[in-house]
């Protein structure tokens, strides 16, 4: 059995949509960030522990988008969100 490395949103982390767009505070920065488009699809899907792959699959659902696409927006998303300590990383669920 091999566990895969999954992230899902940090805690301190309070978000929101408004008009479209979610908003996020971190109660440990102080800083407010937004996304948009996907971005948001993504950030809700990261409410539960979830892999890039999860993530990829999310997109290529929703919006369409090749595979290989999708795993690199999502590659980049969670890169982002890891930098900003928005979301962490957990261990996933066995493969």
């Amino acid at each position: 059995m091999v566990t895969s490395l999954a992230y899902r949103q940090a805690d301190g982390v309070l978000s929101a949509e408004l008009d479209g767009e979610t908003v996020m505070i971190s109660q440990e920065t102080g800083r407010y960030h937004g996304l948009r488009g996907s971005a948001g699809l993504l950030w809700d899907r990261l409410e539960t522990p979830c892999g890039i792959g999860d993530l990829a699959d999310a997109l290529v659902r929703r919006y369409g988008l090749q595979e290989g696409e999708a795993l690199d927006h999502s590659k980049r998303f969670v890169d982002g969100l890891l930098q900003r300590r928005l979301i962490v990383r957990v261990s996933g669920a066995a493969d």
